[in-house]
């Protein structure tokens, strides 16, 4: 299982260039995680994160120290990862308070 140290992470909304599983410029949320060098990995939240089968990876966010990436392929690294990673010139906006704390309920209840 490949591990990712992070340090730091947040949530916020960017446009995501064209994947093929993200509408080009599209606005939506984004996990933003710092690592080790400052280099950036940027995993954008879909519907498709609610099923957790197809998305195997684990992010502990009470700790968020890791990432684990179990199957590569279950989550398509190429649309996830290689595209964002690196990109510190992303403009990325800060999302309300509330909303993130809806979303960090949400997604610990998927991951838990």
């Amino acid at each position: 299982m490949e591990k990712i140290k992070i340090y730091k992470w947040n949530i916020y909304t960017a446009k995501v260039p064209y994947t093929t599983n993200f509408s080009k410029n599209k606005e939506r949320l984004v996990i933003v995680i710092s690592i080790i060098g400052d280099d950036l990995v940027i995993l954008p939240i879909s519907t498709k994160i609610h099923k957790k089968q197809k998305w195997d990876f684990d992010i502990e966010l009470n700790n968020p120290s890791i990432i684990q990436i179990g199957n590569i392929q279950s989550i398509n690294k190429n649309d996830i990862i290689n595209p964002y990673y690196r990109r510190k010139e992303k403009v990325v906006s800060k999302i309300d308070l509330e909303l993130q704390k809806e979303i960090l309920a949400s997604l610990n209840n998927i991951f838990s």
